[in-house]
């Protein structure tokens, strides 16, 4: 699958997925993050342009798409600095809590990362917890440089663990450190509503 804006420029695309040819005629909705809803896209289902479907998408909002929310946040250490991602959103939705979050530039080592999330203005914050997946704090072997390429959970302030539904419309996060031998950290975290969306739970 292919997108193109109204120029006819592709748009990157993290993450592709095949399709049956079969199946391409049944598809009715697309997923787009990130997107902005003034301009105009093409949605091109492949394979072979003769079994291609064009889909103009003019309003993302009717296609009812999940809500999600994106927070990057990054700690700098020359000078010592941190970008907090901050976010709102008009009505509660149900999140399910990751188990680990991202680091998309430099390196987590043992630091740590604080995901705050609260479900209306008089409620207090809960604190979740993340370190660093590397035994040091400044990974030098594949091994410990790989698995410092996220943090991993620890703790949340209410007990709540990863897998668990939570309803917050307040989010915040904010990398407390990572290795500072490797530069700037920052880390990505992708929060979807799953009362759009949906999935089931295993037990």
């Amino acid at each position: 699958m292919s997108v193109l804006d109204s120029s006819g420029t592709p748009v990157a695309i993290e993450e592709d997925v095949s399709i049956d040819p079969a199946e391409c005629s049944s598809l009715s909705r697309a997923l787009i993050v990130e997107l902005s809803s003034a301009e105009t896209y093409t949605i091109v289902f492949e394979p072979g342009s003769e079994q291609s479907a064009l889909v103009l998408i003019e309003n993302l909002a009717e296609f009812n798409a999940p809500e999600g929310i994106l927070l990057t946040a990054a700690r700098l250490y020359d000078p010592s600095s941190w970008v907090v991602a901050e976010e709102g959103v008009e009505h509660p939705f149900t999140f399910e809590l990751p188990s680990e979050i991202p680091v998309v530039s430099g390196n987590a080592g043992k630091g740590w990362v604080v995901f705050a999330h609260r479900d209306g203005e008089s409620d207090p914050f809960t604190y979740c917890f993340y370190q660093g997946g590397a035994s040091v704090w400044h990974p030098t072997t594949p091994a410990d440089v790989a698995a410092g390429e996220k943090y991993e959970f620890v703790a949340c302030t209410d007990g709540a663990v990863p897998g668990d539904d939570v309803a917050a419309d307040h989010f915040k996060l904010s990398v407390l450190k990572g290795d500072r031998q490797v530069g700037t950290t920052a880390v990505e975290l992708l929060i979807l509503d799953e009362g759009c969306g949906g999935h089931e739970h295993e037990h």
